[in-house]
């Protein structure tokens, strides 16, 4: 734990910023999926901002699984669930949804350092129940 082995460091994690985005951008953003899947829209998006030398749409091509159980995650091989290395639909990526995204993002993390930092990274702790 780097907690235990570095106590002085603050340490804090953002979710996965996949689905992160997701939550913090309007609805409606992703046409696919909500934007998920290896490649697929969203990870799309956001390579077309930050690397878009990476990226030749020429080649993009998912695919989405369907019938998903809710609050269920299945464990696949990929290889089951693809043959091209891409999942959701890469088609559907735009670069003006990786700078919506980009942007929402980074914000999300600047605010949360600066609430941390006004009450110096210290928590408000719960009263014991009686």
């Amino acid at each position: 734990n780097m907690k235990v082995l570095y106590p002085e460091v603050k340490i804090a994690v953002q979710n996965a910023w996949w689905v992160t985005a997701e939550k913090l951008l309007p609805p409606g953003t992703f046409e696919v999926w909500n934007g998920l899947g290896h490649a697929g829209e969203g990870e799309t998006s956001m390579v077309l901002v930050l690397h878009p030398e990476l990226v030749e749409m020429k080649y993009a091509k998912g695919r989405v699984p369907k019938d998903l159980p809710e609050n269920m995650e299945i464990k696949w091989l990929f290889s089951e669930l693809t043959s091209n290395g891409a999942t959701g639909d890469p088609t559907r990526g735009t670069e003006k949804k990786g700078k919506m995204m980009k942007e929402v993002l980074v914000k999300s993390v600047v605010d949360f350092i600066k609430k941390m930092d006004a009450v110096d990274w210290k928590y408000e702790l719960l009263k014991d129940s009686k």
